[in-house]
């Protein structure tokens, strides 16, 4: 199920699916999303976890809990 994730930056991404890691001595994950399985309406993007400011139902709006 897609989520809308708002990002520090000011950001809003559609997320379909993600994948994670960490980089030796990074204190967060970094995410690349919607990267397997690509779809064309939905944008691979990369952010870090602590860019994270709130995840959003995409249909009601409605914030869920992080």
């Amino acid at each position: 199920m897609p989520t809308t994730v708002l990002l520090s930056t000011g950001k809003k991404l559609l997320v379909k699916n993600v994948a994670w890691g960490r980089d030796f001595g990074d204190e967060y994950d970094h995410v690349t999303a919607n990267v397997s399985p690509s779809e064309k309406s939905f944008p691979i993007d990369v952010f870090m976890t602590s860019e994270v400011m709130s995840l959003q139902d995409p249909v009601s709006g409605k914030e869920l809990e992080l």
